[in-house]
């Protein structure tokens, strides 16, 4: 019984190391959508806290190399509808990071242009989560690692359910993660994390640590479950004999 539970417990070792991360995706394409809050409850100068944010997040995040060929990225913003502002991209090298966190910037300028309507207090989740899934199966529906990153202040209520949105997505084995700035985000569609800020001050080290966690992710296979399983049950049956 001994050696039989020490041999478990390699196992487990074994199963547990493989499925650790590694900081170079050699075989992996991660393909990660971006979806931002755009609608009114967002003044300017939080608007611009949440594109300075994304901005700084990405540069930190790819701007070292390491994700560079491995990483597709694409970008939209929901307000009322939701407008694309970057494809679906394989981010391949600084030209290519410099185009992706450019066309955020832009979005600073051209104000209600892309953000729905400012004013309009409508925030279509559902409709923006929709629109990630369709966009990240169109082009890199073979991707290993598939998220939809969701930035919000608020609810969804127009458009979408975005808890039905969100779990067709998990179909296509595309995971839902939130960010929820201040006390009115709901974030209670994600199908993976939440991650939380206080307030637009501090967006961008909340965003920052999504975006190493979501090319970061740590699976934990069936095969870790079913030896741990069993070698729980196997320990009780040791123990009640001895007591026995």
């Amino acid at each position: 019984m001994k050696k039989l539970i020490r041999t478990l417990f390699g196992v487990v070792a074994l199963a547990l190391a493989t499925a650790m991360p590694s900081q170079s995706f050699a075989a992996t394409t991660n393909a990660v959508y971006l979806t931002m809050d755009g609608s009114g409850s967002i003044i300017d100068p939080d608007w611009d806290l949440q594109v300075d944010g994304y901005v700084s997040a990405l540069n930190t995040v790819l701007g070292g190399g390491s994700y560079y060929g491995d990483v597709a990225i694409g970008v939209s913003i929901f307000g009322a509808d939701v407008n694309e502002i970057f494809a679906m991209t394989l981010i391949n090298d600084a030209g290519d990071l410099a185009a992706l966190t450019t066309a955020i910037d832009d979005t600073s300028t051209t104000g209600g242009n892309v953000r729905g309507g400012v004013g309009i207090f409508n925030t279509a989740i559902g409709d923006a989560i929709n629109d990630a899934a369709a966009a990240i199966q169109a082009s890199y529906s073979t991707a290993t690692n598939k998220v939809i990153d969701v930035s919000t202040d608020g609810a969804n209520n127009i458009g979408a359910n975005p808890t039905t949105a969100a779990n067709a997505a998990l179909l296509d084995d595309i995971t839902t993660n939130c960010l929820g700035v201040g006390g009115s985000a709901d974030c209670g569609f994600a199908t993976g994390f939440t991650v939380t800020a206080g307030s637009f001050d501090d967006f961008e080290a909340a965003i920052t640590d999504k975006l190493e966690r979501e090319l970061n992710p740590v699976p934990v296979p069936a095969a870790v479950w079913l030896f741990g399983s069993g070698l729980l049950g196997l320990v009780g049956i040791a123990r009640r004999k001895k007591i026995a």
